[in-house]
């Protein structure tokens, strides 16, 4: 499965899968929804690899990239989501022949790499040895403006303050109707000033600048997509602060390339009937084409070394 950002408003889904009707959350519960165990299987495997949709206007929209890789296709190969990039960027993909020989590719160690488990570590570190001996650099780069992310974002980020905007007035009028761990999140935003707002659009503006410029050497960055395994729903369930701190983690890596107004791709890197780990390239703006040409190849890499296309 491959999960790659596109940049219309809409999102493909090929395959069966169950969502909430405005989930805003890693991990989605739907317990008026009975599948079966095939299809739990195949919800799994979107929840370890995916973060969710979130719909512009409702939610987030300065998140919402301005370029091509916006929206989230959740497909079976790299090559179908060159297809679903193609229909919803309208436009086609430059197909260069990119060859992973040679290709320059950098670890983000800060902040990415923390609170892995460890079948994650073991497939990611697997995934790198196998893309070093088809001949790629790989760099361990140390990423400090990552780390700048959490205090950027301690007043709850564009999402509180865009989505509370949003639903104010349905949050005052009907309240009880929402999910309440949406909610509490949505209702940071009425702690935010309008000064508060605009030093973060500034504050990030200044960040992707520095992260373009640190990532410029490279064609693609390599991060596992989240640190964990897809977690039980039992009990984050029944426990709101454990559901807070697993969801934090599923959102982590992913919300860095949405921050970066980025694009990426997670392709699965596990071994063969073990639960599914994602691999994430990932880049800033407008480098859809090399990502997915890098894609293309590194899927052939990892299918070759017996990981699951």
């Amino acid at each position: 499965m491959a999960c790659l950002g596109v940049a219309v408003l809409g999102v493909a889904v090929l395959g069966r899968t169950v969502s909430q009707e405005m989930p805003w959350t890693a991990t989605v519960s739907s317990p008026s929804v009975t599948i079966s165990r095939d299809e739990q299987k195949f919800v799994a495997h979107v929840e370890a690899e995916s973060t969710g949709l979130k719909w512009k206007g409702e939610v987030a929209g300065t998140l919402e990239a301005r370029y091509d890789a916006k929206r989230q296709a959740i497909v079976i190969s790299v090559s179908d989501a060159v297809v679903v990039h193609e229909v919803l960027a309208a436009r086609q993909v430059q197909r260069a022949g990119r060859s992973l020989r040679g290709a320059q590719l950098a670890v983000a160690r800060t902040w990415m790499l923390d609170d892995m488990e460890p079948a994650v570590a073991a497939a990611f570190e697997a995934s790198l040895r196998i893309l070093s001996e088809a001949g790629a650099h790989i760099q361990q780069l140390e990423m400090s403006e990552i780390a700048e992310l959490g205090p950027m974002n301690a007043g709850g980020g564009f999402s509180a303050a865009e989505s509370h905007a949003w639903h104010r007035k349905l949050l005052a009028e009907q309240g009880q109707r929402y999910d309440p761990r949406v909610a509490q999140r949505m209702l940071r935003g009425a702690q935010m000033s309008a000064a508060d707002y605009l030093d973060l659009v500034a504050a990030r503006g200044a960040w992707i600048e520095r992260m373009e410029q640190k990532l410029t050497p490279f064609d693609a960055v390599l991060s596992p997509t989240v640190p964990m395994l897809a977690p039980p729903m039992a009990a984050l369930e029944c426990d709101d602060a454990h559901f807070f701190k697993t969801n934090a983690l599923l959102l982590r890596n992913p919300s860095v390339v949405n921050m970066l107004d980025g694009c990426a791709i997670s392709l699965p890197c596990h071994e063969a009937g073990a639960l599914p780990v994602g691999l994430m390239l990932w880049h800033g703006p407008l480098h859809d084409d090399v990502l997915l040409q890098l894609a293309l190849q590194i899927e052939a890499a990892l299918a070759s070394a017996g990981r699951p296309r």
